[in-house]
């Protein structure tokens, strides 16, 4: 009875010996298991620590090459040399005053003369020009007919269209017929090119894409102003800069 108590007694310590070992064996894995699932969490940028690897590296900003860009573009819009010329000019100041990158417009431009001379034609082969060279992010040109505000019941439209033109991925803003549209309007759109802010009177929510009043009230995700992001702003008109500065006033 003895011997058969002995060997239950080591049966016994072996078989809690076969389960501390397994207990201890899994534990392990389980502890593993946490350290690689914690480690893939901060690669992938998850939980704190590392961030996904390898992060991309930032973005280089684009060399101001514009060697040969008025040549190129003299080649497309005949008999108009002088003109392509400034126009060239005008897209580079920015870059070579460096303030191309700022938050404000990167510079204004009247694009004047009579009508079929090739204007708009110019203004698309530079700007696709300069997107090939990585000048610009986009070849996309962003227009506003300015004749459609002619009055103050198109308040509404008017900043709905411009704040969806400034949000859009072009980055170049071309308005027609500045003419034609009413003076508070214009003096909204010299603000914006001159401050690079334009302040509204009442707040708005986005909703669906569209701006909507919600006067005064503090809504989550107000927009309280409109801002000119680093924009070009380019006006055309039959007219010198005379009548357009009779129309935006001195200051612009």
């Amino acid at each position: 009875a003895l011997t058969e108590a002995q060997k239950r007694q080591t049966a016994a310590g072996s078989a809690l010996n076969a389960v501390q070992k397994a207990g201890a064996a899994t534990a392990e894995s389980v502890r593993r298991m946490s350290s690689e699932l914690t480690k893939s969490l901060k690669q992938d940028g998850l939980l704190g620590g590392t961030v996904a690897a390898p992060s991309p590296a930032p973005a280089v900003p684009a060399k101001a090459d514009f060697a040969g860009v008025t040549e190129k573009i003299k080649a497309q819009v005949l008999g108009q040399d002088a003109f392509v010329g400034q126009v060239v000019k005008a897209f580079r100041r920015p870059f070579v005053m460096g303030t191309a990158d700022t938050a404000h417009a990167r510079g204004s431009m009247l694009l004047c003369g009579p009508t079929g001379t090739g204007r708009h034609y110019a203004l698309t082969c530079i700007v696709d020009e300069m997107a090939g060279r990585g000048l610009l992010h986009s070849a996309l040109i962003e227009t506003m007919d300015l004749a459609l505000y002619p009055g103050p019941a198109q308040e509404k439209l008017f900043l709905q269209d411009l704040y969806a033109a400034l949000q859009s991925d072009a980055e170049v803003l071309a308005f027609d017929h500045y003419e034609s549209c009413a003076s508070n309007y214009l003096n909204m759109l010299a603000t914006l090119a001159i401050d690079g802010t334009l302040p509204l009177t009442s707040r708005y929510v986005l909703q669906r894409g569209i701006l909507v009043d919600v006067g005064t009230a503090l809504a989550p995700g107000a927009i309280g102003e409109l801002q000119a992001a680093g924009k070009y702003f380019v006006f055309f008109s039959n007219r010198d800069e005379t009548a357009l500065a009779d129309k935006f006033g001195a200051r612009f």
